[in-house]
C-alpha cells in the first residue's frame, strides 16, 4: 500500500458513504498502514469503526443487522404491522442499501388506503373487477378461489379485450358488506395472514378477482387502487420500482407453488 492507493481508498470510502453505506475497516494490524490511512483521513478523526480482524468486523455487522431486524419487525400495539415493514420483508436481500429501501417503502406505503374489516366482512367477490392490490397487515383473510378462474387464467388472450379490463371501481361505491357465509361451491378457503398480498395476479392479468375474500378475524388491510399505482409510477419512480420488486417476488412464489407439484409428478427437481 502506498500513498496513491490510500488516496484511492479514501475516494472509494467517501463515495460509498455518499450513497448511504456504512463503512467499516478491518484487518489493520500493521501500524505503518494504520498511520498511512490516518494521514489520508480514512481512520483518524472519522466515525468509521476499525477492527483488528475480519471476524470482529463481521460480528459487529451481525449485531447491527439483528438489532435493526428486531426494530423493523416489531408490530404496532394491537398487532398491526407497519405496511412499509411488510414490503421490506419481500425485498430483503435484493436491495443492498437499507436506508434507501426504507425510504422507498415508506413512500410507497403512502399511496395505499388503510381498511379496517370486522370478522365476516367481505373484502371482494370473485366477479369484482381486479382493480386493486391488497396487503394484510393484521388478522386473517380467507379466500375461496374459482376453479374456472384458475384453470383458464393461462388461456386468456393478452392483451385482454374484455370490458372488465377497463372497468374501475368508483371510490365512492366501495363498501365491505358483512356476509353470513360465502358459498364456496366445494372450494376450500385459503387463509392469508399478516404480510400476504392478495389479488396481484388478477390485477396484472386485468381480469375479475376470481376469488371471494372474507375477513376470518378482525383485520387491517391496505389497498392500492390501479390509479394510485399509476400516480406512484409517475410521481415516485423509486418507490414504484421497489413495489414492483415486492410484487415480482410474490408472483414468483405463487408460480413456484403451482409448479412444484407438477414437477414432482413429472419427476423433475
Amino acid at each position: 500500500m502506498d500513498c496513491t492507493f490510500a488516496d484511492q481508498t479514501r475516494l472509494l470510502v467517501l463515495s460509498l458513504e455518499r450513497e448511504g453505506a456504512k463503512v467499516l475497516l478491518s484487518s489493520l494490524r500493521s501500524k505503518t498502514v494504520r498511520r498511512l490511512l490516518d494521514a489520508h483521513g480514512i481512520c483518524n478523526g472519522s466515525s468509521r469503526k476499525v477492527f483488528n480482524t475480519l471476524d470482529q468486523a463481521i460480528q459487529h455487522c451481525e449485531d447491527l443487522i439483528l438489532a435493526e431486524a428486531g426494530k423493523l419487525r416489531k408490530p404496532h400495539s394491537g398487532g398491526e404491522w407497519p405496511l412499509q415493514d411488510l414490503l421490506l420483508e419481500y425485498v430483503e436481500g435484493f436491495i443492498p442499501d437499507g436506508a434507501k429501501a426504507r425510504e422507498a417503502a415508506a413512500t410507497a406505503a403512502k399511496h395505499f388506503e388503510r381498511i379496517q374489516l370486522k370478522q365476516s366482512q367481505l373484502l371482494f367477490r370473485s366477479e369484482d373487477p381486479a382493480d386493486a392490490i391488497f396487503v394484510v397487515a393484521q388478522g386473517v383473510v380467507g379466500a375461496a378461489y374459482s376453479t374456472t378462474f384458475l384453470g383458464n387464467l393461462e388461456m386468456l388472450p393478452s392483451p385482454p379485450s374484455s370490458a372488465i379490463c377497463r372497468q374501475e371501481t368508483p371510490q365512492l361505491e366501495l363498501d365491505f358488506p358483512f356476509v353470513e357465509e360465502v358459498q364456496a361451491d366445494g372450494r376450500d378457503f385459503e387463509e392469508h395472514g399478516v404480510g400476504a398480498i392478495l389479488n396481484d395476479a388478477a390485477f396484472y392479468a386485468r381480469r375479475k378477482c376470481g376469488a371471494d375474500a372474507v375477513a376470518k378475524t378482525d383485520c387491517v388491510v391496505f389497498r392500492l387502487p390501479r390509479k394510485a399505482l399509476a400516480r406512484m409510477e409517475e410521481e415516485e419512480p423509486g418507490a414504484a420500482v421497489l413495489l414492483q420488486k415486492v410484487l415480482l417476488r410474490d408472483l414468483s412464489q405463487l408460480m413456484a407453488q403451482f409448479l412444484c407439484p407438477l414437477q414432482a409428478v413429472a419427476g423433475l427437481s
